[in-house]
């Protein structure tokens, strides 16, 4: 049954009413027609123009988005972005819908949504935020009070009984708890969701939120169980031919038969909320001034928390965060490090392992007793230095002592000649001569450079040129000439001593 009457003007009660007649959505689309209605209503009711349609103008529509913006619940707390965003979406298709029909011909045209200024931005924060784990002391209450779950319902149809939707609620629990599943993957699964790869159980589910169909996880035998005893439940139960295909369908005929199956709406936001408000005791592990455990924040336990134990759990225990990206079905590893955080125990056992490779200035194992140990030697070196310095100050570092220098003896790598003399030195095995009938003429440098091939064996030349060649020194190789049997051993110095040669050899 929905209730109209919440909405205060009569002409936009009039529009909501023929929207469900003209379009005939389910009764959970229609609740959420009337939702944004009344909110909407509420807004209105502050402006002066908000009974009288054919005066609103764009003023009007944008306190109207503004009361999207800061939608809150009954008890105060402000929807999320994603359900605010849903909210306005409505919103809009309800408006387009009237003007279309010609319901608002008699309201001015500016009283509509312009897309430029009235949205909802989406910030990233993921509808998963980090501060909506549950810890696993709470997750083992609510296991101890899993009969609580659904049990406070009365609703039933023929064929179905309040118990049997309360079974139904109770494994969707378990499964999410299991797998770390959205729930709207969970209540979406099919009869035929459970393959095995080399004898070992997998979850073939729906990503819907980012479009990935046919997705594998593995799960446990335990789930395994939970989802077998669940099927063979419901085929007990008088199920339309159209839902058959679903684990968790939601016969009706006011219900939706193109969707066949529980919602996440409808298990997070009633059976799952209502269940936790039932719960007698929910405590922390925290403990007030006389030693009793304080309780826990009820609302910080929701359905969509158990996929973030999920990923906390396997953090704890070890996996690895690629791997743990993958069983998230992300995308990002940056995604996945925001489901969880590193607890004090990790950064305990991180702390000892480091500890226990310590060595001290010796080179001598010394590894830390404690982690107290560890953390005061980590701050008391640099506090060590911070104080040398501070002593230091002002005094004028010595310098240090002067490296005394040799004297090097540096030979040209090649002899340097005189001004003037153009004799060339070169190697004995290329000792040159002039072409034959050329008269020979003073060598220059290029001369000096160009090889000449004419003395080699078998080569032709006159004997003067042979024994003036020959009777050129060699050049010298690393401070070194080559002896040659022309030249006696007194001839082979350095150019620059030249004036000390034996009396009888020219140069």
């Amino acid at each position: 049954m929905v209730d109209f009457r919440s909405i205060r003007q009569p002409w936009l009660r009039e529009f909501t009413k023929r929207f469900a007649r003209e379009v005939r959505p389910p009764v959970t689309v229609l609740r959420q027609v009337v939702h944004a209605a009344e909110i909407a209503s509420q807004q209105l009711a502050l402006r002066t123009n908000g009974d009288r349609p054919e005066l609103l103008n764009t003023g009007d529509m944008s306190e109207v988005v503004e009361g999207f913006h800061s939608s809150a619940d009954r008890d105060g707390i402000v929807h999320s972005v994603s359900h605010r965003r849903a909210m306005l979406g409505v919103w809009h298709r309800m408006i387009e819908h009237s003007r279309r029909s010609g319901a608002m011909d008699a309201i001015h045209g500016g009283f509509a949504i312009d897309p430029r200024f009235h949205f909802i931005a989406l910030i990233d924060t993921r509808e998963d935020d980090l501060g909506r784990v549950i810890p696993e002391h709470v997750i083992a209450q609510l296991d101890a009070n899993t009969a609580l779950l659904g049990a406070f319902s009365s609703y039933a149809i023929p064929g179905w009984s309040a118990a049997d939707f309360a079974r139904m609620y109770q494994t969707v629990y378990k499964i999410l708890r299991d797998t770390g599943r959205r729930p709207s993957e969970v209540c979406s699964l099919k009869r035929t969701c459970m393959e095995w790869v080399d004898g070992k159980p997998t979850l073939i589910y729906d990503n819907r939120k980012r479009r990935r169909m046919g997705r594998r996880l593995p799960i446990h035998l335990d789930t395994v169980q939970v989802i077998q005893d669940w099927l063979d439940y419901v085929d007990r139960l008088p199920v339309p031919e159209t839902l058959r295909e679903w684990m968790f369908p939601i016969p009706g005929g006011r219900n939706n038969l193109r969707r066949g199956h529980l919602t996440a709406h409808q298990f997070g936001s009633r059976a799952f909320a209502l269940w936790i408000d039932q719960i007698p005791d929910i405590v922390d592990q925290r403990l007030d001034e006389t030693g009793d455990p304080l309780p826990y924040d009820r609302a910080l336990i929701t359905a969509y928390g158990l996929r973030h134990s999920y990923a906390q759990r396997h953090a704890d225990n070890g996996t690895p965060v690629d791997v743990l990206c993958q069983l998230m079905d992300h995308r990002s590893i940056e995604t996945t490090m925001g489901y969880y955080s590193v607890s004090l125990r990790r950064k305990r056992e991180a702390t000892e392992k480091v500890g226990a490779f310590m060595i001290d200035r010796c080179g001598h194992p010394a590894g830390f007793a404690s982690v107290g140990d560890y953390e005061r030697q980590s701050v008391a070196r640099p506090v060590r230095q911070l104080h040398r310095a501070v002593q230091h100050q002002g005094r004028r570092p010595a310098l240090p002592d002067p490296i005394p220098m040799r004297r090097l003896l540096v030979l040209s790598p090649r002899p340097v000649l005189p001004p003037g003399d153009r004799t060339a030195y070169r190697p004995a095995a290329h000792r040159q001569g002039t072409r034959p009938g050329h008269r020979r003429r003073g060598l220059g440098d290029r001369q000096l450079r160009r090889p000449d091939h004419r003395l080699r064996r078998g080569g032709h030349g006159n004997d003067r040129d042979a024994r003036r060649a020959a009777s050129r020194p060699a050049p010298h190789h690393r401070g070194r000439l080559p002896r040659t049997p022309q030249c006696p051993p007194s001839c082979h110095v350095h150019p620059r001593h030249r004036g000390h040669q034996q009396k009888g050899h020219q140069r």
